[in-house]
């Protein structure tokens, strides 16, 4: 090899041969991975392309500062970049070889190296992460433009597509910098409401709002018992842009049970869990919710639109002037109610009773004659009608327990549940494959039966249980007699197939399934069924006959639909109906999606109640259909999209006592020292508040200081006090008996005023009527800190009275104070409805 090649670092002349291990060559060596680093090209990704400069920058500041600190010799370390050539490669790597095992560095030197080193591990991954990054980039470009993703993408719910668009577009923005449109929420707020323990689990998994803003979403619809003025409105906007016969609609109504129990609404500043109409609230404990919804005639929708509550079932009288009401407001609307539906409970059938005796009066004065099975109001004819999956269970309770007698083709029948019994009996099966599969003792056997669910009573009065019981007693395995109670059952199907049709059975089912026109075969099948019914007697086994509602309201029930297929004909134009809609399923499914909203709450209070029933309103009556359930999927849609308003007000015609309130006698603080068991409590929560308005109000004033903390130390705290630290905060004895003044005011509305709306204003207008704030002599913080105290204690001592009652309520604690009537009241509905049997 010639002699006269030169080593590649800029400025040095020296050949292979000569000595290598002068220290400016070192230094020459030494710097070039840096420029290499520095001039190697960058992909064009914006992210990884600010790292990198931010890199360099980062790593240039600290070599100079390096260089500067250790005083090292730019001319030495800083020259020319000559490239080698190609020629000169093997020599160079020679020559590294010979430096890596003879170099000795300073240092300096090493912890500049290092640093190097460092540099270029970190530009490696960066370059790794854009050529990562752009492949993915390439990936997604590809499969968005895919026909087949984006097929799959246009045939997507609108609550998929909506759920995936807030993935992207949040993905790379931080926690609280995320913003949801309504619609988002919504649909957060419909999975919320399924579970919250899966909505928690889905929160880590994929971009969801907070629980904070779902709740903040339920507080924004104001809804209340009564009239609420935003759902008519809505329902007014949805009816101007309907045909007439979409407007036709149904008017169901039904009750729920629910568990007394009181609770303080801070936000709409009530008590919840007292008996309330809308127009007037009372101090008794609501076990009972009244439902009112509408249902669609002709198109298939359904929207709740009040409710209240009420102790025990509401009375007949109350109920119909609700209906009046609810009536009323749904024809301002504009929908046109032509039925209504409800079960055979007494106070239905009496609050319908006092409705017709109105109408048959006002048909009177007008020198008409009176129609029967109509009432009147506003001038319009609704008919009543019994729901008639109610009459069908009422038909099975009732045999259950007395023979049927009746008249059919000429022949006194009698049908007997025994008969039934016996079927089941002699229907053991072969290797599993029975007659009747679906027949068993959850139908018959009264201690196994669940009464609420229809379709224990509806698969008992079946086609295939009346003829396999004809069969075998045709064959003799059967009593002969059994014939009668096969005629029975086979008459019971017919008739409740009949109104029972729907569009969403097949074509190819029973012909009574279909709808119902003037000419169709339901027509004959119910100019039977009243005759059979008329003649139909309940038999108990002491040969008594007994009246049963069940068979006059099923006789009702059929003339009534009869009336109304003619009012649609003559008025309106319809000639065919789907009689499904004309029964209780949207009000039943209802009241299971409350039951199940957020847990499975078979007993939901009124706070829980308020908050399923304003829920459901929001997200379109969006809830999963419960196999449980006592009927079956309504397949209806909601009529109103939403329902917010944050401005509705209270109609409540509740009146104050403020003359019984400014006459408010205060226990004397001296009286209350006497007894530890009350004055020791009453020094710890005192602490308590003292310690919450420091920390938000006055802080470090000197002047607070002195007039809310004491220096002598109050017994009852040192003995909470943990290991003597001195934590808890030491209370004034004008705080102490500030606090107890509060404790006065507020336990004496809460029992003489219960019921009242504005309870906070109530409390706080008596407290600056009664007490003397005068001991506070800081001016700065006097009027905050009396509000914010005030506030404080209000909240305090409303939610703690609440739990008290709850727990008498619930057999837990014993009344402490007789003269409290509220806690007297919760003492006796305890006793009347928790009886222990003995």
């Amino acid at each position: 090899m010639s002699s006269d090649k030169h080593c590649c670092v800029p400025g040095c002349k020296d050949s292979r041969g000569f000595n290598l291990v002068s220290q400016p060559k070192l230094q020459c060596v030494r710097r070039k991975p840096l420029q290499e680093l520095v001039n190697q090209p960058i992909p064009s990704t914006s992210t990884a392309r600010e790292s990198l400069q931010q890199l360099m920058y980062t790593s240039t500041s600290i070599v100079e500062n390096t260089i500067q600190k250790e005083n090292i010799d730019l001319e030495k370390v800083v020259c020319e970049q000559v490239l080698p050539s190609t020629s000169q490669r093997t020599e160079q790597n020679l020559g590294r070889k010979i430096l890596a095992r003879t170099l000795k560095l300073s240092r300096p030197e090493k912890n500049l190296q290092m640093k190097i080193m460092a540099v270029k591990k970190r530009i490696n991954k960066l370059k790794n992460k854009v050529k990562k990054q752009t492949a993915e980039i390439k990936a997604a470009k590809k499969f968005v433009a895919n026909p087949t993703v984006l097929d799959v993408l246009q045939n997507c719910s609108s609550t998929a597509k909506l759920l995936m668009q807030m993935q992207l577009r949040e993905d790379k923005k931080k926690d609280k910098g995320r913003r949801f449109s309504l619609q988002e929420k919504i649909a957060a707020l419909s999975i919320f409401k399924q579970s919250p323990k899966a909505y928690r689990f889905l929160r880590k998994i994929f971009i969801l709002p907070a629980n904070q803003t779902i709740a903040k979403l339920i507080k924004k619809c104001n809804i209340r018992p009564g009239v609420n003025k935003n759902i008519f409105l809505q329902l007014k906007n949805k009816a101007e842009k309907m045909k007439i016969s979409e407007r036709l609609c149904v008017l169901l109504f039904d009750e729920i049970s629910i568990k007394a129990q009181i609770t303080y609404n801070e936000r709409k500043d009530k008590i919840t869990g007292v008996v309330d109409n809308g127009q007037q609230r009372q101090p008794e404990f609501a076990d009972h919710a009244q439902v009112f919804m509408v249902r669609g005639l002709i198109k298939n929708y359904k929207q709740a639109i009040y409710y209240t509550f009420s102790a025990s079932a509401t009375k007949g009288p109350e109920l119909a002037i609700q209906i009046r009401n609810v009536i009323t407001e749904v024809q301002k609307a504009g929908f046109i109610v032509v039925a209504s539906v409800c079960d055979q409970g007494t106070n239905n059938r009496q609050a319908i009773r006092l409705l017709i005796n109105e109408t048959r009066g006002i048909y009177l004065r007008r020198g008409e004659t009176p129609k029967e099975n109509v009432i009147l109001i506003n001038n319009k004819e609704i008919i009543p009608l019994y729901d008639p999956p109610h009459l069908l269970k009422g038909m099975r309770n009732n045999l259950m327990t007395k023979n049927l007698t009746f008249k059919k083709d000429g022949e006194t029948k009698t049908a007997k549940w025994s008969h039934l019994l016996q079927l089941l009996k002699e229907n053991p099966g072969y290797k599993g494959i029975r007659l009747i599969p679906k027949l068993t003792e959850h139908h018959l056997n009264p201690e196994k039966l669940n009464k609420m669910k229809v379709k224990f009573a509806s698969q008992v009065f079946s086609r295939t249980v009346a003829s396999n019981m004809g069969y075998l007693a045709d064959k003799g395995i059967l009593p002969a007699e059994c014939k009668e109670t096969a005629d029975l059952l086979l008459f019971m199907d017919n008739v409740f197939d009949s109104v029972n049709g729907s569009h969403a059975k097949n074509k190819n089912s029973k012909p009574l399934l279909g709808p119902a026109t003037l000419t169709s075969a339901h027509i004959k099948i119910w100019t039977e069924a009243k005759k059979v019914f008329n003649s139909m007697e309940f038999v108990t086994p002491a040969s008594r006959v007994e009246t049963v509602p069940t068979l006059k309201n099923w006789v009702w029930t059929l003339e009534g639909i009869q009336v109304l297929l003619n009012t649609l004909r003559i008025k309106y134009g319809v000639t065919s109906v789907w009689l499904r809609h004309l029964n209780q399923d949207p009000l039943e499914n209802f009241f299971g999606a409350v039951r199940s909203h957020g847990c499975r709450n078979v007993n939901p209070t009124c706070d829980q109640f308020e908050s399923a029933f304003a829920t459901l309103l929001i997200n379109n009556l969006n809830s999963v259909h419960t196999q449980g359930k006592n009927c079956e999927n309504d397949l209806c849609d909601a009529l109103c999209s939403f329902v917010l308003n944050e401005n509705t007000e209270a109609t409540s015609t509740c009146t104050v006592d403020l003359e019984n309130i400014l006459e408010i006698h205060f226990e004397d603080i001296v009286n209350k020292e006497k007894d530890p068991r009350i004055l020791a409590p009453l020094q710890y929560v005192s602490g308590y508040f003292l310690k919450k308005t420091k920390t938000l109000i006055f802080k470090n004033c000197s002047v607070c200081i002195n007039d809310f903390t004491s220096e002598d130390e109050i017994e009852y705290i040192r003995y909470r006090e943990y290991a003597g630290r001195r934590w808890l905060c030491t209370p004034s004895k004008n705080l102490i008996k500030l606090i107890s003044n509060f404790q006065d005011i507020v336990y004496h509305i809460l029992k003489e005023n219960l019921e009242v709306y504005y309870l906070k204003d109530v409390i706080k207008t008596s407290i600056y009527s009664l007490v003397n704030f005068d001991f506070i002599k800081c001016n700065k913080h006097k009027r905050k800190m009396i509000d914010y105290l005030i506030n404080t204690v209000i909240r305090f001592m409303a939610f703690n009275y609440c739990k008290v009652i709850n727990k008498i309520l619930s057999g837990r604690r014993q009344v402490d104070d007789e003269e409290d009537k509220v806690q007297m009241k919760a003492k006796k509905y305890n006793t009347k409805c928790f009886k222990k049997k003995i």
